[in-house]
């Protein structure tokens, strides 16, 4: 379908590409954005999440939580109907006491539609976009390689991803080279469980870290290629820092509460605040409210179901959405799968 917009407008919302060309936002915004349908619907609280692996874009420590090999595929629609895409992959490396770490690969894609582009009043015919980026991430927790005793007792996680983008608009095109980083520590603290009975709760007390803080680095990036040929692309970086506090957690319910504050390079601070409850670990609801900073999104919501048809073969499926105001709304689902 063609669209029809200010083309200065696309630019900054969509592909940002010329903010040291022509001063304004920079290249991929896609690379700084949490498309994927689970974070999607907590509101991009998406820091605190670990072993999933379409989380490999949100924050590269959450990988050295993987167990098994997985693979998952987003897609979400979004604005002046583009889409993007992403595909990742999860490897545990083998060997002793899972010492040696996670590789991650991932694949996206933004597209949008052409669209008729006007200047000052003067038509520039059909535009059109379209980023794609690839990138390689290793993760481990940081005692692994030295202690797997401390490594059990202390869960402190790191990673780090390196990334190439293109950024095509109309026929200009930029190359990039970006990094991204990441920490998690988690440990284990009374939550409401602990001072319930539990054979009224209706369920044996899990064991797992019930706090997580998490702090991130995304999209620091170094210019290959300007859309001129004299040209430098600069593109757009944040800095998050997320907690989730699981409220109360055994084998049949599960409830998490979380919250994110992000400063990009280009914006204003981003506070948001998600929840997460699942049943049996098969069900999943979410919601989630993007508090300041939002652009159009404020509410956002989410439904999830997990297959685990072996001990090591399980299948999840997420779907979100989130309103738009007057530009309708946005929705993403997730597939992956681990084996």
């Amino acid at each position: 379908m063609k669209k029809t917009a200010i083309i200065t407008l696309f630019i900054v919302v969509f592909a940002g590409n010329l903010r040291a060309e022509y001063g304004m936002s920079s290249i991929p915004v896609f690379m700084i954005e949490n498309y994927i349908a689970r974070s999607l619907g907590m509101a991009d609280c998406g820091l605190t999440v670990k072993g999933d692996v379409n989380f490999i874009t949100v924050n590269p420590a959450s990988m050295a939580r993987v167990k098994h090999i997985s693979f998952g595929a987003s897609r979400m629609t979004w604005l002046f109907g583009s889409t993007y895409n992403a595909f990742n992959f999860a490897l545990p490396i083998p060997s002793k006491y899972n010492s040696a770490g996670v590789i991650g690969l991932t694949a996206a894609l933004f597209t949008i539609d052409g669209f008729d582009a006007t200047v000052n009043g003067i038509s520039q015919g059909i535009i059109n976009s379209g980023d794609f980026m690839v990138g390689v991430t290793y993760a481990n927790n940081l005692f692994a390689p030295f202690d797997n005793i401390l490594a059990d007792q202390q869960h402190l996680d790191m990673g780090v991803t390196v990334k190439f983008a293109q950024a095509q608009l109309a026929d200009y095109i930029a190359y990039s080279l970006a990094f991204d980083a990441g920490v998690t520590y988690s440990l284990k603290v009374k939550n409401f469980t602990d001072f319930l009975d539990v054979r009224q709760f209706k369920g044996e007390t899990n064991l797992t870290d019930t706090l997580t803080f998490s702090a991130g680095l995304k999209n620091l990036a170094l210019s290959l290629k300007g859309f001129t040929d004299n040209g430098q692309v600069q593109s757009p970086w944040y800095f998050g820092f997320g907690a989730a506090y699981v409220v109360f957690d055994n084998d049949r319910h599960v409830g998490a509460l979380m919250m994110e504050v992000r400063k990009p390079s280009d914006n204003v601070w981003m506070l948001a605040a998600g929840a997460e409850y699942s049943y049996k670990n098969t069900i999943f609801v979410r919601g989630g409210y993007k508090i300041v900073g939002k652009d159009y999104e404020g509410f956002s919501f989410g439904l999830g179901l997990n297959f685990e048809v072996t001990s090591t073969l399980a299948f999840t499926v997420d779907y979100s959405f989130a309103p738009l105001d007057y530009q309708g709304q946005t929705d993403a689902f997730s597939l992956s799968v681990v084996f």
